[in-house]
């Protein structure tokens, strides 16, 4: 549920980045500082953005971020690759980045909640034949 839900996020702040890119276009000090409400995320939280030096605490925020859910390496790779490119390039090139990250962010989201159903059924499988067991037992 987590990686789902981190997954989620990320499309939504992908977004999030590119309507400000097609919009507004304020810096992303600013973005990250004044722009983004708690309520718009399940996980990710970007309060620090206020409190600390842009730049360090963008270098620091996945080592943070890093423990809300298990992610494989390949996952982890993108989203790094994802965070440390964040701003690097300009205009329509970065709007098809983010694009590209919010196809992929989505995707890894939806085979997270496919691999949730199946570990939901197989929860409730183990529970009915444990039932079967300990009725098994008390005949």
């Amino acid at each position: 549920r987590q990686r789902r839900m981190l997954f989620e996020d990320l499309v939504t702040l992908c977004d999030l980045l590119i309507r400000n890119l097609e919009g507004r276009r304020v810096s992303l000090p600013v973005f990250f500082q004044k722009d983004l409400t708690p309520s718009l995320f399940s996980l990710l939280r970007f309060e620090g953005a206020k409190s600390e030096k842009f730049e360090k605490w963008h270098r620091n925020f996945w080592k943070d971020t890093g423990q809300y859910a298990p992610l494989s390496k390949e996952e982890m790779a993108r989203i790094e690759e994802f965070w440390s490119e964040l701003g690097s390039a300009g205009g329509e090139e970065e709007a098809g980045r983010l694009r590209f990250f919010s196809q992929y962010f989505a995707a890894a989201a939806e085979r997270a909640k496919e691999a949730e159903k199946q570990n939901t059924r197989l929860c409730r499988s183990l529970g009915v034949c444990a039932g079967g067991v300990i009725a098994l037992l008390l005949i």
